[in-house]
């Protein structure tokens, strides 16, 4: 997908000389409504909310991430919590933009394995680079989108440093090494995952000469990657 003033290029219809824009709600197709895109939003923002209500810094003490603890659903919960409006803000935006795109092209199932797959990569990277820091945030799912799109933009023939999302990537790695309190470890880990997956989802049942084994093959990421988190909070 090529960024545009209002939204972006159908990777699709890049590929066919097509300049057709559409926006990131409506991810390649006006009758096509990215349902878990906004599930997604809405969890994130009803858990905020939630805990702005409740005492914060109890709820990240007690569900966010860090090392030498067997609590290991922290490696989901810490994805759903955010530090303040602008945080959460922020991530949601990126989500609204992102998350639809590569749902409409995986399709609901694969883009949710995905985006649990580079959720629990994210958390991985992060409790392994800042083990004594608590972490939280949806930014390790949300770096997996865009390794996804890194994929799909190969999958159509399109180069990835000649467009928008290239020039998105590299602001979005400068931002990453050069904010204070930013898990740079839970954004390499999120993309890393996100373009394993995405890869898994896509070029797997050529490989296994099988959608149904690819399917089951990117299922099973989901629990491997668990376990390298765990492996993580143990080692760091």
């Amino acid at each position: 997908m090529h960024q545009a003033s209002v939204g972006f290029h159908c990777p699709n219809c890049v590929a066919k000389g097509k300049q057709k824009v559409i926006s990131g709600r409506a991810a390649f197709s006006a009758a096509f409504t990215p349902t878990l895109t906004f599930a997604l939003m809405g969890l994130n923002i009803a858990i905020f909310l939630l805990g702005e209500s409740a005492n914060v810094n109890r709820v990240f003490f007690d569900y966010g991430l860090y090392a030498g603890t067997d609590e290991y659903y922290r490696l989901v919960t810490a994805g759903f919590l955010h530090d303040g409006i602008l945080h959460v803000g922020l991530n949601m935006w990126a989500l609204y933009n992102l998350g639809p795109v590569v749902e409409r092209s995986l399709g609901r199932v694969k883009f949710g394995l995905v985006y649990s797959i580079a959720l629990l990569a994210g958390s991985a990277g992060a409790v392994l680079l800042k083990p004594d820091q608590i972490t939280v945030g949806a930014s390790g799912a949300l770096y997996g989108l865009f390794g996804a799109l890194v994929i799909l933009y190969r999958h159509h023939g399109l180069n990835v440093m000649r467009s928008g999302l290239g020039m998105s990537i590299i602001l979005n790695v400068v931002f990453t090494l050069t904010i204070p309190n930013i898990s740079v470890g839970g954004h390499l880990g999120g993309f890393i995952g996100g373009i394993i997956a995405t890869w898994v989802a896509i070029y797997g049942a050529r490989g296994l000469k099988s959608n149904r084994a690819a399917m089951i093959a990117l299922g099973a990421l989901v629990p491997v990657m668990f376990v390298a988190g765990i492996v993580a909070m143990n080692v760091a």
